[in-house]
C-alpha cells in the first residue's frame, strides 16, 4: 500500500505530536500535576500512565485519519461504481 500526500502529512504530524509529548511529558508531584520540559523533571516523577494514554490516542486518531484519506482502487466496487451495473 502506497501512501498519498495527505496520509504522509497525517503520519508526520502524528510523529511530531508524539515526540513533543515525550519532550514535554506529564508529571506527577505531591502538590501539582502538569507538563514540563523533560530536562527540568529531576525532582518530579513522569506520569507514564497518562503519557501512554496520550500516545495511544494520537496513534489511533492518526491511524483513523490515514484510513479515512485512503483512495479506493478502481474496480473494487467502492462508492457504487460497479454495483449499479450488475442489475
Amino acid at each position: 500500500m502506497s501512501l498519498n500526500a495527505r496520509q504522509r502529512k497525517i503520519i508526520g504530524v502524528g510523529i511530531v505530536v508524539i515526540v513533543a509529548m515525550g519532550i514535554f511529558p506529564p508529571y506527577d508531584n505531591c502538590c501539582y500535576d502538569g507538563y514540563d520540559f523533560i530536562g527540568f523533571l529531576s525532582t518530579y516523577e513522569i506520569d507514564m500512565t497518562r503519557l501512554f494514554i496520550q500516545w495511544g490516542l494520537v496513534t489511533l486518531v492518526s491511524g483513523a485519519g490515514v484510513l479515512l484519506t485512503s483512495q479506493p482502487k478502481k474496480g473494487d466496487g467502492a462508492h457504487g461504481s460497479d454495483s449499479s451495473k450488475q442489475a
